[in-house]
């Protein structure tokens, strides 16, 4: 969807007027960087890379999609709850999370990676989801929080999205019909800790939504084995670090999902899925190669 520049309100609560905001925590955002650093930029759609100077996206990405009252209160207030976790892990320091922190810090990552889509020109974040978020405070049931080890000490982020039609199986969808399966993901790959979060909604229902992101973690999870746990919708205790560090095919096959699934076009029960209408896909930002 395009976003209109007129007339916005905040996504979560509806109120206006909106401000600017950077995505990330200043605290993160210097973390492995100064005001001008080296940096490398890769396009994953064309695959062109190359190394840059100066303030990375990463620093950079501001959007204007939330109103102060929303910004200054209950999502700075998840910030301040989620950083005593959080930190030490992103610096490898040995933490016992238990079940409640857990879940803060999936809520954490996915309002992170929907305040991430909306710094794109186009993204398959839906209101109803935005809705819920805000009014109870827990990520939607039919969105997945992935979270593994780095051995990279680096700081790397993307992001993809992805809408395609499905119809019942045995029949066509409509000609100029309206998108009803909505993909987003969002990969961060921060200090020891790498998040990726996977979003789903249909116009079926939360059912089919459910159907279509448990069919890609199934498919994570057989690739990465016990290296990755899932934080959400099932918090639960765990120790950091995790030993070993999720390998890079792992964290490449984590980072592509929603993407394998719009291009590969699965089976689904009692469904049929069309190719995807729109797919875009951001950048990757890792320290710059000697």
């Amino acid at each position: 969807m395009t976003e209109a520049n007129a007339g916005r309100s905040c996504v979560f609560c509806g109120n206006r007027p909106v401000t600017k905001e950077h995505v990330f925590r200043n605290a993160y955002r210097r973390l492995h960087t100064d005001e001008v650093t080296n940096y490398r930029h890769k396009n994953l759609m064309s695959g062109d890379a190359r190394n840059l100077r100066g303030k990375t996206p990463f620093e950079e990405t501001q959007v204007k999609r939330v109103c102060a009252q929303c910004n200054n209160g209950w999502m700075n207030d998840l910030e301040v709850a989620t950083e005593p976790t959080l930190w030490p892990m992103v610096h490898g320091k040995q933490t016992l999370v238990d079940a409640g922190s857990a879940q803060l810090l999936a809520l954490w990552a996915v309002k992170t990676c929907m305040m991430r889509a909306f710094a794109d020109p186009h993204h398959a974040v839906q209101q109803s989801d935005l809705k819920h978020v805000f009014a109870n405070r827990r990520p939607p049931d039919h969105w997945r929080v992935f979270l593994g080890r780095t051995s990279s000490n680096g700081l790397a982020e993307n992001t993809w999205w992805s809408q395609s039609l499905l119809s019942e199986t045995g029949t066509k969808p409509k000609l100029g019909a309206e998108p009803n399966l909505h993909l987003q993901q969002h990969n961060l790959m921060i200090g020891d800790v790498f998040l990726s979060t996977i979003g789903c909604a249909s116009t079926y229902g939360t059912s089919t939504a459910k159907v279509v992101v448990d069919l890609m973690t199934s498919e994570i999870q057989s690739t990465t084995t016990s290296q990755l746990l899932m934080l959400w919708p099932q918090p639960q205790q765990f120790t950091w670090p995790f030993e070993p560090p999720v390998p890079a095919a792992g964290f490449a096959m984590v980072g592509s999902a929603v993407e394998r699934f719009a291009r590969e076009s699965p089976p689904l029960p009692g469904a049929s899925l069309g190719r995807p209408v729109g797919g875009f896909l951001s950048h990757f930002v890792f320290p710059a190669e000697d």
